[in-house]
């Protein structure tokens, strides 16, 4: 009896060995992906998710106007600061209070901080890093820009258009861009490869302002621009190469002049405008780019004229509402932690 239960559980285990080797031996079978269709839904619905339900946020970042939006009495000159400054622990761990403010949550503590639209603000009005959402007890979501290419039309309004198709010389164009969070925006621009000039922040609009917020819709160029040619990028003579690279960073990049110092350069009798950035910045900004995983989403809206709510929200610094018209393509980095999004969008000339 004993023999035949040895017997019995020696070729038991040896079942279960060779199961447990044949399914170790089986290729693993590869993870089942979402498809693009899916993966555009979520990146667009987790984009849109963030924006008011009504778009009565009046946009002052920085005591100040935002960039590219019309200058009002009311409005101080905007400042920005040399460099971040991160949340402190005692004002983090302090009590808070929260309440609702049109559709954004703002937080407070001890009234130094204050936490609006996925952006961290200190009373100087500079957003912080994503430790600083954690200590404030906020989540912190991936940096996300929408973008829509206007065309001017033959009627004389701004039409959406498919930002890879070719341009001809004289037509004119214009970008609206959205962001999901309180940042910094820079746009630079390369010409068949060349050296990369910073055409935004520009020390002519709201002195070198470039601070965001979330939802808020801003124009490159901005249609209240005094001339035409101030309000629309027109191509010119002879054909080139256009790319432009659009970058969303939660703090100040290093390294590049804005607000006072970027009109001191521009204004001096040197006069260093357009400004170049060093080799050393371009590198970390590339290095950035293909660092950073990107979802995106794209929907085909071509001929589409900009309505009356999207020009309202662009001149007076109002945030998107929910129903409002969405950007035609939408990018968003994988990770929260992500610190800059960069964005390149090549204009073909021919």
């Amino acid at each position: 009896m004993r023999c035949k239960l040895f017997t019995q559980t020696f070729l038991a285990v040896v079942v279960i060995t060779c199961a447990t080797t044949l399914a170790a031996a089986r290729p693993q079978e590869p993870q089942q992906q979402q498809p693009p269709q899916e993966e555009e839904i979520l990146t667009r619905g987790a984009f849109l998710t963030t924006r008011p339900k009504a778009a009565n946020r009046e946009n002052t970042p920085a005591n100040g106007k935002a960039a590219g939006s019309p200058a009002t009495k009311k409005s101080e000159p905007p400042t920005i600061a040399s460099s971040a400054t991160t949340v402190k622990k005692s004002d983090a761990k302090s009590s808070a209070k929260t309440k609702k403010n049109t559709g954004r949550r703002t937080t407070k503590a001890n009234g130094k901080n204050e936490v609006v639209g996925g952006g961290v603000k200190n009373s100087g009005g500079v957003l912080t890093t994503p430790a600083a959402y954690k200590e404030a007890g906020l989540k912190v979501r991936p940096i996300g820009l929408g973008y829509t290419l206007f065309t001017l039309g033959d009627n004389g309004e701004a039409v959406r258009t498919n930002p890879t198709r070719q341009f001809r010389t004289g037509e004119a164009i214009r970008i609206s861009l959205e962001s999901n969070t309180d940042g910094y925006l820079y746009i630079f621009n390369t010409e068949n490869d060349g050296e990369p000039t910073l055409i935004f922040p520009d020390a002519r609009l709201n002195g070198g302002n470039n601070l965001v917020s979330a939802h808020v819709p801003y124009e490159i160029p901005s249609s209240r621009g005094t001339a035409e040619e101030m309000r629309w990028f027109i191509f010119k003579d002879p054909p080139a190469a256009e790319r432009l690279y659009i970058v969303l960073t939660r703090q100040p990049l290093a390294g590049v002049p804005t607000g006072a110092a970027l009109a001191e350069l521009c204004f001096s009798t040197e006069n260093v405008c357009p400004w170049h950035p060093a080799a050393a910045v371009w590198t970390e900004l590339r290095a950035a780019q293909e660092r950073e995983q990107v979802a995106v989403s794209q929907v085909k809206d071509e001929g589409r004229a900009q309505t009356s709510d999207e020009r309202d929200a662009t001149s007076r610094g109002l945030g998107l509402a929910t129903g409002a018209p969405q950007p035609s393509i939408i990018r968003m980095t994988a990770s929260a932690n992500a610190n800059m999004l960069v964005t390149t969008i090549d204009l073909i000339h021919k």
